[in-house]
C-alpha cells in the first residue's frame, strides 16, 4: 500500500452471523445513505468520510443484528409465567 492509501476495516456481526433479510447490496446502499446523512448532519463538512463510513457500518450492522435477534422470538431467560412473586408484609 502507498503512502495515500487508507486500509479499511470490516466489521462483522457477533460470532460470524449473517443478515438473513438483506443482501449485501443493500447492506451497502444503507450504509452509504447513513454515512451520507452524518456528513449532511455534520454540515457537509469533508475530510471526515473513513470514520462516517465506520460509524455507520456499525450503526447498520447493529441494527440488522437486533432484527436478527428479535425475529427469533423471546429467550428462555426472558420468557417468565407471567405470575409476580408474593411479597412478605414488612419486607422490602
Amino acid at each position: 500500500m502507498g503512502a495515500n492509501d487508507v486500509a479499511i476495516r470490516r466489521v462483522g456481526l457477533p460470532g460470524g452471523i449473517q443478515p438473513a433479510s438483506a443482501d449485501t447490496g443493500a447492506l451497502r446502499l444503507e450504509v452509504a445513505l447513513r454515512a451520507y446523512y452524518r456528513y449532511r448532519d455534520r454540515g457537509s463538512v469533508p475530510g471526515f468520510e473513513i470514520e462516517d463510513w465506520l460509524a455507520a457500518e456499525q450503526e447498520v450492522l447493529a441494527q440488522h443484528a437486533n432484527t436478527t435477534a428479535s425475529k427469533s422470538g423471546p429467550t428462555n431467560s426472558s420468557a417468565g409465567s407471567g405470575r409476580r412473586a408474593k411479597r412478605t408484609p414488612g419486607r422490602q
